[in-house]
């Protein structure tokens, strides 16, 4: 009886996965997560409704750096803390927009910050530099696949500093675009991101 799985696919390098898993007695199968559209690295966390299994099938559909599915270790169990789920989406309550949890920054000046699977999320803080009184610019967007970028936040036209808190519609989410278009002290932009999940 399980309803956990953590999986660490090859990380050593900046690709992504997709894949799906399936749970079953070799004739009778349930796909109980399904992540073919979506972008993955490092490590996988995946809760599911608690289900007898005898045989896991873990099917990978693509990985943007060659043709090969590379699995390091894969451990199910069952666990009593359990994650609230929106679909196949972890819905989580506290940040996982950490190292822990397999997010990276990548993209210099353009924070872009990947996180390791998607995650169904609708609020986000942003923790601008503020140890002057310099103001910011800037617009944030998410993806999935990093292809199909969505504006779920535009703050061009606005002077901001400091702690920013944003709410925007739930969605599935694996990459933060953050882009800077204004510093009133230089040109440098910086940022660093928290994200989080809306009780």
């Amino acid at each position: 009886m399980i309803n956990h799985i953590r999986m660490l696919l090859w990380d050593r390098d900046s690709r992504a996965y997709s894949y799906y898993e399936v749970s079953g007695d070799r004739q009778h199968w349930e796909r109980v997560v399904d992540y073919i559209d979506y972008h993955c690295r490092s490590w996988q966390y995946l809760y599911f409704a608690p289900r007898t299994v005898k045989f896991i099938r873990l099917v990978g559909t693509h990985n943007n750096g060659n043709r090969v599915f590379h699995v390091v270790c894969l451990e199910a169990k069952h666990t009593a803390k359990l994650q609230r789920l929106v679909e196949h989406f972890v819905a989580p309550k506290t940040n996982v927009a950490t190292v822990e949890m397999s997010a990276i920054v990548t993209d210099g000046r353009r924070a872009r910050r990947p996180m390791g699977q998607p995650y169904y999320l609708g609020s986000m803080r942003l923790l601008l530099w503020d140890l002057d009184d310099r103001t910011y610019s800037f617009y944030i967007e998410m993806s999935t696949n990093r292809k199909d970028q969505e504006m779920i936040m535009d703050r061009r036209n606005d002077s901001i500093r400091s702690w920013q808190n944003f709410l925007f519609t739930p969605r599935p989410v694996v990459y933060i675009r953050i882009v800077g278009t204004r510093n009133t002290a230089n040109e440098v932009r910086s940022s660093a991101a928290a994200t989080k999940h809306v009780r």
